[in-house]
């Protein structure tokens, strides 16, 4: 198979791949009932509860594995791995217990794939303006819902206080969502040309910021875990990538 052959072996975009999946695949425990399908596939048909931020912040994330799977497969093989992944993350939603499928996440997805392979595909600097725009998601999911009250509810200085006070289940989906996002923001700028060190500590800074806000954003916990997780986040990163010091130069694009 052409897709097989052109496959390079990259094992971080493949883990931020396989979080992305993780978190919204789980429990992965698929039932046989008729009812649960079509209760999974009636949001579908909700376009009331459609909004522009959530269209936005799908779309983009959707472009951001398209960029991954591009990495992994090569642009040739790309637009078909990215169908296989569309096409199987939808129907794993529509068998898999307690899951539906999202109209924002579906138009996303075919919105992301007009953009990236066909839109953007030559654009100079693309990787550049995707880093750029998944920042804002980043930032976007971590304010919402944009409310905020007058005084601070406390700031957590302890790092992953929050999840060891709850579930093992409930802190591994937690850590592996902001795995993908932090992941993948930092992934993004090294390839658009910064430094892996740069490119992390960029990450750190801007979710150390959101963290400061989020004192103020009733229902969120604020503290420095996610900076933390950032910074080791490029840590783990680091023995994956060949720095531009020593030979490679990140994919501009």
């Amino acid at each position: 198979m052409p897709m097989l052959r052109e496959i390079e072996l990259r094992p971080f975009p493949a883990m931020l791949i396989a979080a992305f999946l993780a978190v919204r695949l789980y429990p992965f425990v698929p039932v046989i009932d008729l009812h649960k399908y079509i209760h999974a596939l009636r949001p579908l048909f909700a376009i009331d509860n459609l909004t522009q931020l959530d269209l936005y912040v799908r779309s983009v994330t959707w472009i951001v594995l398209a960029y991954l799977l591009e990495t992994i497969f090569g642009r040739r093989a790309s637009v078909t791995a990215y169908l296989l992944l569309a096409v199987t993350f939808f129907v794993a939603l529509t068998f898999i217990i307690d899951k539906s499928v999202n109209l924002a996440s579906v138009l996303g997805s075919l919105i992301a794939l007009f953009v990236w392979f066909f839109a953007l595909r030559y654009v100079p600097g693309r990787i550049a303006i995707l880093a750029l725009t998944f920042a804002s998601v980043v930032m976007l999911e971590r304010l919402r819902p944009f409310r905020l009250n007058p005084t601070s509810h406390g700031y957590d200085w302890v790092p992953f206080a929050s999840m060891i006070k709850g579930t093992i289940e409930n802190a591994v989906l937690v850590m592996l969502g902001k795995f993908f996002l932090y992941g993948s923001l930092i992934w993004l700028l090294n390839r658009a040309g910064l430094r892996l060190w740069r490119a992390t500590v960029s990450t750190m800074m801007l979710v150390l910021f959101a963290s400061i806000i989020e004192q103020y954003i009733p229902g969120r916990s604020a503290g420095i875990t996610d900076a933390v997780m950032a910074v080791l986040i490029g840590m783990v990163m680091a023995p994956m990538t060949t720095s531009p010091a020593r030979g490679r130069v990140p994919q501009p694009a």
